[in-house]
Protein backbone atom coordinates (compact mmCIF):
# COMPACT_ATOMS: atom_id res chain seq x y z
CA UNK A 1 0.00 0.00 0.00
CA UNK A 2 1.59 3.20 -0.56
CA UNK A 3 1.56 6.04 1.22
CA UNK A 4 -0.48 9.31 0.21
CA UNK A 5 -0.08 12.35 1.77
CA UNK A 6 -3.06 14.00 2.61
CA UNK A 7 -3.26 17.61 2.75
CA UNK A 8 -5.96 18.37 5.21
CA UNK A 9 -4.42 16.26 7.51
CA UNK A 10 -0.54 17.97 7.37
CA UNK A 11 -2.91 21.53 7.88
CA UNK A 12 -4.14 20.11 11.38
CA UNK A 13 -0.94 18.91 11.84
CA UNK A 14 0.70 21.82 11.33
CA UNK A 15 -1.60 24.23 13.28
CA UNK A 16 -1.39 22.06 16.02
CA UNK A 17 2.33 21.95 16.29
CA UNK A 18 1.51 25.91 16.43
CA UNK A 19 -0.89 25.62 19.07
CA UNK A 20 1.49 23.56 21.08
CA UNK A 21 4.76 25.54 20.60
CA UNK A 22 2.81 29.21 20.86
CA UNK A 23 1.55 27.72 24.16
CA UNK A 24 5.32 27.08 25.45
CA UNK A 25 6.89 30.62 23.98
CA UNK A 26 4.20 32.58 25.08
CA UNK A 27 4.56 33.00 28.80
CA UNK A 28 3.73 37.00 28.53
CA UNK A 29 3.06 40.10 26.29
CA UNK A 30 5.67 41.23 24.57
CA UNK A 31 4.71 45.05 24.67
CA UNK A 32 4.64 44.91 20.78
CA UNK A 33 1.59 45.19 20.61
CA UNK A 34 0.92 44.01 16.68
CA UNK A 35 2.98 40.99 17.98
CA UNK A 36 1.00 40.38 20.87
CA UNK A 37 -1.93 39.98 18.14
CA UNK A 38 -0.07 37.11 16.31
CA UNK A 39 1.15 35.47 19.63
CA UNK A 40 -2.39 35.83 21.32
CA UNK A 41 -3.90 32.73 19.76
CA UNK A 42 -0.39 30.73 21.02
CA UNK A 43 -1.40 31.90 24.42
CA UNK A 44 -5.08 31.53 24.36
CA UNK A 45 -5.66 28.36 23.10
CA UNK A 46 -1.92 26.30 23.02
CA UNK A 47 -3.01 24.26 25.41
CA UNK A 48 -5.09 22.43 22.52
CA UNK A 49 -2.51 21.43 20.35
CA UNK A 50 -1.62 18.36 21.96
CA UNK A 51 -4.80 17.50 22.20
CA UNK A 52 -5.43 17.64 18.35
CA UNK A 53 -2.50 15.61 17.77
CA UNK A 54 -3.67 12.98 20.42
CA UNK A 55 -7.14 13.03 18.47
CA UNK A 56 -5.01 13.11 14.87
CA UNK A 57 -3.18 10.28 15.96
CA UNK A 58 -6.03 8.44 17.36
CA UNK A 59 -7.27 8.85 13.91
CA UNK A 60 -4.93 7.32 11.32
CA UNK A 61 -4.28 4.37 13.67
CA UNK A 62 -7.84 3.49 14.57
CA UNK A 63 -8.33 4.49 10.25
CA UNK A 64 -5.23 1.87 9.57
CA UNK A 65 -6.93 -0.77 12.13
CA UNK A 66 -10.12 -0.58 10.68
CA UNK A 67 -8.72 -0.71 7.24
CA UNK A 68 -6.81 -3.91 7.86
CA UNK A 69 -9.94 -5.28 9.69
CA UNK A 70 -12.25 -4.82 6.42
CA UNK A 71 -9.56 -6.24 3.77
CA UNK A 72 -8.14 -8.83 5.66
CA UNK A 73 -11.56 -9.70 8.54
CA UNK A 74 -8.92 -9.81 11.33
CA UNK A 75 -6.76 -7.60 13.45
CA UNK A 76 -2.95 -8.44 14.30
CA UNK A 77 -2.52 -6.43 17.46
CA UNK A 78 0.70 -8.43 17.48
CA UNK A 79 1.90 -7.35 14.41
CA UNK A 80 0.42 -3.61 15.39
CA UNK A 81 2.00 -3.49 18.50
CA UNK A 82 5.56 -4.53 17.27
CA UNK A 83 5.02 -1.82 14.49
CA UNK A 84 4.57 0.63 16.68
CA UNK A 85 7.42 0.10 18.80
CA UNK A 86 9.52 -0.03 15.75
CA UNK A 87 8.38 3.26 14.78
CA UNK A 88 8.80 4.74 18.16
CA UNK A 89 11.41 2.80 20.64
CA UNK A 90 14.47 3.27 18.72
CA UNK A 91 14.76 7.56 19.09
CA UNK A 92 13.06 7.05 22.51
CA UNK A 93 15.98 4.71 23.98
CA UNK A 94 18.52 6.62 21.70
CA UNK A 95 17.37 9.45 23.56
CA UNK A 96 17.23 7.31 27.22
CA UNK A 97 21.11 6.18 26.35
CA UNK A 98 22.57 9.92 25.54
CA UNK A 99 20.50 11.50 28.77
CA UNK A 100 22.22 8.69 30.87
CA UNK A 101 25.47 10.01 29.69
CA UNK A 102 24.37 13.77 31.34
CA UNK A 103 22.22 12.73 34.57
CA UNK A 104 21.76 9.60 36.65
CA UNK A 105 19.81 7.51 34.85
CA UNK A 106 18.14 6.11 38.36
CA UNK A 107 16.01 9.43 38.74
CA UNK A 108 14.64 8.77 35.09
CA UNK A 109 15.26 5.45 33.28
CA UNK A 110 12.60 2.61 34.78
CA UNK A 111 9.72 5.65 34.77
CA UNK A 112 10.48 6.66 30.67
CA UNK A 113 11.94 3.41 29.42
CA UNK A 114 8.21 1.51 30.92
CA UNK A 115 5.92 4.29 29.70
CA UNK A 116 5.16 5.30 33.44
CA UNK A 117 6.27 8.60 33.61
CA UNK A 118 2.93 9.88 33.59
CA UNK A 119 1.87 8.50 36.89
CA UNK A 120 5.41 8.20 38.49
CA UNK A 121 7.17 11.61 37.83
CA UNK A 122 10.81 11.86 36.95
CA UNK A 123 13.11 15.01 37.53
CA UNK A 124 14.16 15.24 33.64
CA UNK A 125 12.54 14.60 30.34
CA UNK A 126 9.28 15.79 31.42
CA UNK A 127 7.65 16.21 28.09
CA UNK A 128 7.77 12.77 27.59
CA UNK A 129 4.23 12.13 28.96
CA UNK A 130 2.54 12.42 26.18
CA UNK A 131 4.28 9.69 24.42
CA UNK A 132 3.63 7.25 27.43
CA UNK A 133 -0.24 8.51 26.89
CA UNK A 134 -0.02 7.58 23.39
CA UNK A 135 1.63 3.81 24.52
CA UNK A 136 -1.14 3.57 26.99
CA UNK A 137 -3.24 4.17 23.59
CA UNK A 138 -2.36 1.66 21.25
CA UNK A 139 -2.04 -1.05 24.52
CA UNK A 140 -5.42 -0.22 24.84
CA UNK A 141 -6.29 -0.21 21.54
CA UNK A 142 -4.89 -3.78 20.54
CA UNK A 143 -6.59 -5.15 23.09
CA UNK A 144 -9.80 -3.74 23.22
CA UNK A 145 -10.45 -3.47 19.45
CA UNK A 146 -10.43 -7.13 18.81
CA UNK A 147 -13.55 -7.42 21.41
CA UNK A 148 -14.96 -4.50 20.00
CA UNK A 149 -15.11 -6.51 16.73
CA UNK A 150 -16.21 -9.72 18.03
CA UNK A 151 -18.63 -7.92 20.07
CA UNK A 152 -20.19 -5.76 16.81
CA UNK A 153 -20.23 -9.36 14.83
CA UNK A 154 -21.12 -8.38 11.09
CA UNK A 155 -19.11 -11.51 9.33
CA UNK A 156 -15.38 -10.25 10.90
CA UNK A 157 -15.85 -6.46 9.33
CA UNK A 158 -16.35 -3.45 11.76
CA UNK A 159 -18.32 -0.30 11.03
CA UNK A 160 -18.03 2.96 12.25
CA UNK A 161 -21.36 3.25 13.51
CA UNK A 162 -20.53 1.83 17.12
CA UNK A 163 -16.68 3.85 16.97
CA UNK A 164 -18.16 6.68 18.96
CA UNK A 165 -19.01 5.22 21.81
CA UNK A 166 -15.91 3.66 22.22
CA UNK A 167 -13.89 7.44 21.36
CA UNK A 168 -16.19 8.57 23.92
CA UNK A 169 -14.85 6.24 26.42
CA UNK A 170 -11.17 7.11 25.67
CA UNK A 171 -12.05 10.67 25.98
CA UNK A 172 -13.21 10.37 29.32
CA UNK A 173 -10.01 9.04 30.66
CA UNK A 174 -8.32 11.52 28.99
CA UNK A 175 -8.44 14.11 32.27
CA UNK A 176 -6.83 11.23 34.11
CA UNK A 177 -4.28 10.92 32.09
CA UNK A 178 -3.41 14.48 32.08
CA UNK A 179 -3.95 15.01 35.71
CA UNK A 180 -1.54 12.17 36.22
CA UNK A 181 1.00 13.96 34.00
CA UNK A 182 0.40 17.11 35.98
CA UNK A 183 -0.54 18.70 33.05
Amino acid sequence: MSAQRETDLDVVRGLAILLAMGWHFNGHDTGITPLDWLLWPGRAFGWAGVDLFFVLSGFLVGRLVMQEQQRTGRFDAKRFLVRRAFKLWPILYIFLALMALAVPWQTFAWQIGTHLQNYFRTPVATHLWSLAVEEHFYLAFAFLFPVWARHRGGGGTVGVDGLPGLVDRGCAAAPFYRGAAGH
